[in-house]
C-alpha cells in the first residue's frame, strides 16, 4: 500500500471561503444552515459548502475514553477509601459510592447534552449566564452549610451545591467571549485589562470570605491561563502577577492557621504515610490501613494518598499520566480550533481540569499548603463532578470542527 499526498484545489478550500466561513461560524453564530444559504446566494456555495465539509471531525474518542476511565475509577476509589467511614455513620459501606455514581450519571447526561450545543450561536448569553452567577455567592449567607469553618455549599430541597463551582464555569465561558470580542481594548492596561481584572475580583473576593482561598487561587489560574493565551503584554501581566502574589502573602499571614498550613501538618504526614506503604504495587484494592480514621478526608481531599497505598507508585503514577493524555488532547482540540473564541474556550475548560489536579497533587506532595481543592472526576463531590463533565461535553463538542489552512493537504490512500 502506498500512500499519496495530493493538494486541495484551490477554489475548493481557498483562503477566501475559508475566512468567510469562520467568519460567519464563530463571530456571528450563524448556524451550518444558515451559511451554506447563505452562500448560495452570494457566489460562495461551492467553496463554503467544501470548507464546511472538510471542517467537520468525529469528535475525539480518545478523549472521552480518557473521561470514563477517571471517572469510574474514580467511583471506585471513593467506595474503596470511604466504606469505612460510612459503615461507621450510615450503616453502611456504599453509602458514598452510591451517590458518587448518581452524581456521575448526572454528569454524563450533562456531557450527552452539551455536546449539542451551538456554542456559537449560544455565547451571546455567556455574559448573562456569569452576571447571573454571581448571585448564587449570596446564598451561603442564607442557606449555607458550615464545614470545617467554611460557608461555601449551600442546601437547597436536600441538595448540597458550591456555588463557585458554578462561578467558575459561567466565567470561563465569558472569559472566552469577552477576550475575543475585546482584543485591541486588551492592548491597553487602564481601559481593557484592568476593568477586566476588577470583574474578575468580585467573585474571587466573596470565595475568599467564605473563607476559601484554595478555589480562589486556583480560579485565578485559571483565568490567568486564558488572559495570558489571549495575547495580553507581558509588561501587563507581570504586574498582575505580583500583585496576586502579594494578596496570597497577604492572606496567608493575616489568619494564624493559614500559616501553620505552611508546615506538613497531620494530613499530609499521614498522607505521606499512606503513599510510601504502598511501595511499587500497592497493598491492593480496598486494603488501605489509613482510612481507618487515621487520614482526614480520604474520600475527598486526600484520596490520592489512598490511590498510592492501595495501587502504589505505579497506579499513581498511572493517574498522573491519564490527566496528562486529558491535557494533551484538550490542548490539541484548542489548537485546531477556526476562531479565537472557540480556542480560548477550549483552552480554559482544559486548564481547569489540569489546574485542579495539578494543585491537588502538589498539596498532598507538600510542595503547597493545604487548601481544600478535589481532584478532578476522582474525589467525592457533585457540583465539582458535574460540571467538569458538563464542560469536559463543550471540549467535546468543539472537537467536531478544526481550523483548515488554505492548501491543506489531504491524505489519500492507494491500495493499488
Amino acid at each position: 500500500m502506498t500512500v499519496e499526498r495530493t493538494s486541495v484545489e484551490a477554489p475548493l478550500i481557498d483562503a477566501n471561503s475559508l475566512n468567510w466561513v469562520h467568519e460567519r461560524l464563530g463571530d456571528t453564530g450563524a448556524s451550518r444552515k444558515q451559511v451554506v444559504r447563505e452562500a448560495a446566494g452570494s457566489g460562495k456555495a461551492e467553496g463554503a459548502e467544501q470548507a464546511l465539509a472538510s471542517s467537520s471531525q468525529p469528535l475525539d474518542v480518545i478523549l472521552l475514553a480518557v473521561t470514563i476511565m477517571i471517572v469510574g475509577f474514580g467511583a471506585t476509589m471513593v467506595y474503596s477509601s470511604s466504606s469505612v467511614i460510612a459503615a461507621e455513620k450510615f450503616g453502611g459501606p456504599a453509602h458514598f459510592m452510591v451517590r458518587q455514581v448518581t452524581r456521575a450519571g448526572l454528569g454524563l447526561l450533562c456531557l450527552i447534552a452539551a455536546l449539542f450545543v451551538p456554542v456559537d450561536r449560544v455565547r451571546k448569553y455567556f455574559p448573562h449566564f456569569a452576571f447571573a452567577s454571581f448571585s448564587l455567592l449570596l446564598l451561603p449567607a442564607l442557606f449555607s452549610v458550615a464545614y470545617k469553618g467554611a460557608r461555601s455549599w449551600v442546601n437547597l430541597l436536600g441538595l448540597t451545591l458550591q456555588p463557585s463551582e458554578i462561578v467558575k464555569f459561567a466565567l470561563i465561558l465569558y472569559l472566552a467571549d469577552r477576550l475575543t470580542k475585546h482584543q485591541e481594548r486588551l492592548e491597553s492596561l487602564k481601559d481593557g485589562v484592568l476593568p477586566l481584572i476588577g470583574l474578575i475580583c468580585i467573585p474571587l473576593g466573596i470565595i475568599v470570605l467564605e473563607p476559601d482561598v484554595g478555589t480562589a487561587v486556583a480560579m485565578a489560574a485559571v483565568f490567568g491561563v486564558m488572559m495570558f493565551v489571549a495575547n495580553i503584554r507581558m509588561r501587563h501581566i507581570l504586574p498582575l502577577m505580583g500583585a496576586v502574589a502579594l494578596a496570597v502573602y497577604v492572606l496567608i499571614i493575616i489568619e494564624p492557621y493559614r500559616l501553620k498550613r505552611l508546615e506538613a501538618g497531620y494530613q499530609i504526614q499521614q498522607g505521606f504515610v499512606a503513599m510510601g506503604s504502598g511501595g511499587l504495587l500497592g497493598r491492593g484494592l480496598g486494603r488501605s490501613i489509613q482510612k481507618y480514621f487515621f487520614l482526614p478526608e480520604p474520600y475527598t481531599d486526600s484520596i490520592l494518598p489512598i490511590i498510592g497505598e492501595e495501587f502504589g507508585f505505579i497506579g499513581t503514577v498511572a493517574v498522573v499520566l491519564l490527566f496528562c493524555l486529558f491535557g494533551w488532547r484538550g490542548l490539541r482540540i484548542a489548537y485546531q480550533q477556526p476562531t479565537l473564541f472557540r480556542f480560548l474556550l477550549a483552552t480554559g475548560l482544559t486548564a481547569n481540569i489540569l489546574m485542579y489536579a495539578l494543585l491537588n497533587m502538589a498539596v498532598m506532595t507538600a510542595l503547597m499548603p493545604t487548601t481544600g481543592l478535589p481532584l478532578p472526576f476522582i474525589s467525592y463531590g457533585g457540583s465539582s463532578l458535574v460540571l467538569n463533565l458538563a464542560g469536559t461535553g463543550l471540549l467535546l463538542n468543539l472537537s467536531r470542527q478544526r481550523r483548515l489552512r488554505e492548501g491543506e493537504e489531504e491524505v489519500k490512500e492507494d491500495t493499488e
